[in-house]
């Protein structure tokens, strides 16, 4: 994100700098849509967008996907709140309301998709049950619970478009619920959170399984580097989080801590500091953020892990090299 590389979602609820990011883009919404009926979507963080600008609009549809109801209860949200808003260490208070389900409670009449996947227990019982308990307009609420797997999975790209497609044409509350529990929902397959699964890190040949690995290699360092990057170069068109790319210092006892000031992601299913590949552009070497190197280090190894191929384009034949920069040289002209 552009107010912190290491912040990796913000839930389109502002910052110290936007803090009245949701009243502001409340009233765009509002402009844009006005003779239609606004349907928001998303997943995940998405999901709480959807249903917080859905509900302060008028006959609104939110379509959301394994949200996050209070964004206290995430385990993303100590870090957003310090980053976002400046907040102290342990510090919990919001300057605006992170529970949305009180915007459903009592005569709210937005439409609600609620698609849970009961395979992720942390979202069906701490956001869903919540969420369904404060509801206010039971027939506003259609809930779609498929078995997708084993933790934050979503449904697959084509049954996401099906349950779109089948919102935008349906003209009511009865007709839609009546028109979704036809939908097929097929599993993408795909855990999105196994990068800060608080559990133990899951077994190698599971992992290497679901996220293969593409390419390994390690390179040493030219003296006085601080600084390195990614660069992937593609034969076709590919999109942001194809690939997890893994980044490990021989000489260096990797943390959580370590990785953030070192301007990486930290996986605790991966044991390892990491970045997600950023969208690439054919023919052309693409370059990635930066991220600093621990004094100590004098070698790095990269490991490349298929992530998020959606398998839609032809097998692309992809290139990889690593940049490293030295410290910046101060001279007069």
């Amino acid at each position: 994100m552009i107010l912190d590389r290491t912040l990796s979602l913000g839930w389109y609820a502002g910052s110290l700098e936007q803090p009245d990011l949701i009243e502001t883009l409340t009233e765009v919404f509002r402009v844009v849509s006005q003779g239609t009926r606004p349907i928001f979507f998303g997943a995940s963080a998405g999901g709480w967008a959807a249903l917080k600008y859905a509900a302060r609009l008028d006959e609104a549809v939110a379509v959301a996907v394994n949200p996050q109801v209070d964004i206290a209860r995430y385990m993303y949200f100590s870090y957003y709140l310090r980053k976002a808003w400046h907040a102290e260490e342990g510090s919990e208070r919001l300057p605006f309301e992170g529970n949305v389900a009180p915007d459903y409670a009592e005569g709210n009449d937005s439409l609600v998709v609620y698609v849970q996947n009961e395979g992720d227990s942390h979202h069906l019982n701490e956001h869903f049950a919540a969420f369904k308990a404060m509801c206010g307009n039971p027939d506003k609420l259609i809930e779609l619970l498929p078995d997708l797997g084993a933790g934050h999975v979503a449904p697959a790209k084509e049954s996401l478009v099906q349950i779109l497609e089948t919102t935008i044409a349906s003209k009511s509350a009865s007709e839609l619920r009546t028109n979704l529990a036809g939908v097929e929902i097929k599993s993408s397959g795909v855990n999105k959170e196994i990068k800060v699964s608080r559990s133990a890190a899951l077994p190698a040949d599971v992992i290497d399984e679901q996220y293969p690995v593409l390419f390994e290699q390690t390179y040493q360092l030219p003296p006085l580097t601080r600084a390195c990057s990614v660069e992937l170069s593609s034969s076709v068109e590919l999109p942001a989080k194809t690939f997890a790319v893994e980044i490990h210092f021989d000489e260096a006892e990797m943390d959580k801590q370590l990785a953030k000031k070192l301007g990486l992601s930290w996986s605790d299913g991966l044991q390892s500091a990491f970045v997600y590949s950023q969208p690439v552009t054919p023919t052309r070497w693409n370059q990635h953020q930066d991220f600093q190197i621990p004094e100590s280090a004098t070698r790095i190894r990269i490991v490349l892990r298929k992530w998020s191929w959606n398998g839609e384009v032809e097998e692309p034949c992809v290139m990889l090299r690593l940049c490293s920069k030295t410290v910046a040289t101060e001279f007069s002209v």
